[in-house]
């Protein structure tokens, strides 16, 4: 009779203790990372109480520190426009130097910043497009020529404002303008795979770095936003998107400050996106090898409202554009 003997072959001991192993890695590494996002999302909420009950605010919910200004006056308008947690007295200096040379300057303040938490938590991209395009109209009553000057994320916004239609500027001064975040202050993973990580599992982040400078802030220069709402960062990254690959669309003079120092912003792709900007009539790229990120208030801050005021008089002398069309008339 033939052998009807049944072989069993059994599953060798290490792929067994793998199966066996995996399940449950996996349900401690989500117990880990949940629990952990839980405890921190706890902790930097309470901080953040105690942090705001510490801050003076005007009777309009805006923080000490961060109510817009405007100086001088002229028929050529300045708009200036801060960065990501920043305040408009980063502009304060450079603002009275061009009041000075005979312009109207007015700093203005992003939605989401300088304002209790609350109404922060409900900020977002169309907010931060929809101030600079109701300032720079007000400002179009009492002027001819309206420039806007951006930092960091100010310079975003204001490209953002300009390709949308939103504004209509003589031209845009873009000083360390965002156009992808920087990683040299970000461990392992870029900042915005950190953010698409956490962002659906911790509500608020904590801010604990200083500011990107080469030269030390005055005493009296306002706070940073310390605690950031993740529907900020997420305005944020959305406007980057938004902007990549539309440099070829605008239209406008453009003057570009970056600092090969700059561990915030991501300089070689702000000059990627200035060399892409191939239909504006007119363009010019700084180099500020003495400063960091903030370059409104750095080391090179003199030589670069120098060269922003020789930019903005050559536009002024150049003919102006004909509104409909967005071209330099004949």
């Amino acid at each position: 009779m033939p052998d009807s003997t049944i072989t069993t072959v059994k599953e060798p001991k290490p792929r067994r203790h793998l199966r066996r192993v995996l399940p449950v890695t996996a349900a401690l590494f989500a117990v880990i990372f949940f629990g952990g996002c839980a405890i921190y999302d706890g902790v930097v909420k309470k901080r953040a109480v105690a942090w705001e009950g510490r801050q003076v605010f005007d009777e309009d919910g805006v923080r000490e520190g961060f109510q817009p200004y405007s100086l001088g006056g002229g028929r050529t308008a300045l708009l200036f426009v801060h960065g990501f947690a920043d305040t408009p007295e980063l502009w304060r200096p450079m603002a009275r130097e061009l009041a000075r040379q005979g312009y109207r300057c007015r700093a203005i303040r992003l939605p989401g910043f300088g304002e209790r938490l609350e109404r922060r938590r409900q900020r977002g991209l169309d907010d931060w497009t929809a101030t600079v395009a109701r300032e720079a109209a007000a400002m179009r009553r009492d002027a001819d020529r309206l420039w806007i000057v951006g930092h960091s994320l100010g310079a975003a916004v204001s490209i953002r404002a300009t390709l949308d239609g939103e504004v209509d500027p003589e031209g845009l001064v873009l000083l360390a303008p965002l156009v992808e975040v920087g990683d040299e202050r970000s461990p392992l993973l870029a900042p915005r795979h950190w953010f698409g990580l956490f962002h659906r599992h911790i509500e608020l982040t904590e801010t604990t770095y200083d500011p990107d400078i080469v030269e030390p802030l005055p005493d009296d220069y306002p706070d940073a936003e310390r605690f950031i709402p993740g529907n900020l960062h997420h305005a944020l990254f959305e406007l980057l998107d938004a902007n990549r690959s539309q440099a070829g669309d605008l239209e406008v003079p453009v003057f570009m400050a970056v600092s090969p120092r700059d561990q915030v912003a991501d300089e070689k792709a702000a000059e990627d996106w200035f060399d892409q900007a191939v239909r504006v009539p007119r363009k010019e790229l700084l180099r500020c090898g003495n400063s960091a990120h903030v370059l409104p208030r750095d080391a090179d801050a003199e030589r670069l409202t120098e060269a922003i005021l020789e930019f903005v008089r050559a536009g002024d002398s150049a003919p102006g554009r004909d509104r409909a069309t967005g071209r330099a008339g004949e």
